[in-house]
């Protein structure tokens, strides 16, 4: 099975530059990505959020938790 790869689009990275603030990315393999358009760079500031457990890249074994957002009760 081929290896995901996530990087912000060209897209999203135009928008960054034209508005001039970072972008942010959460991937399904549990990765925080952080776009900065001064510097065209992509830094990797966090692997431990919940990941995707049929993710090929996945990061950690960090399960998301299902809520139902019809329900007001359910927490996050």
């Amino acid at each position: 099975m081929k290896k995901a790869v996530y990087i912000p689009t060209g897209k999203d990275k135009q928008i960054n530059k034209n508005l001039n603030v970072n972008g942010y990315l959460v991937t399904p393999n549990g990765t925080l990505l952080e776009y900065v358009p001064s510097t065209d760079a992509v830094n990797v500031l966090s692997e431990s959020l919940p990941s995707d457990p049929q993710d090929p890249s996945r990061k950690n074994n960090i399960t998301p938790k299902e809520c139902n957002m019809n329900n007001e009760n359910t927490s996050i």
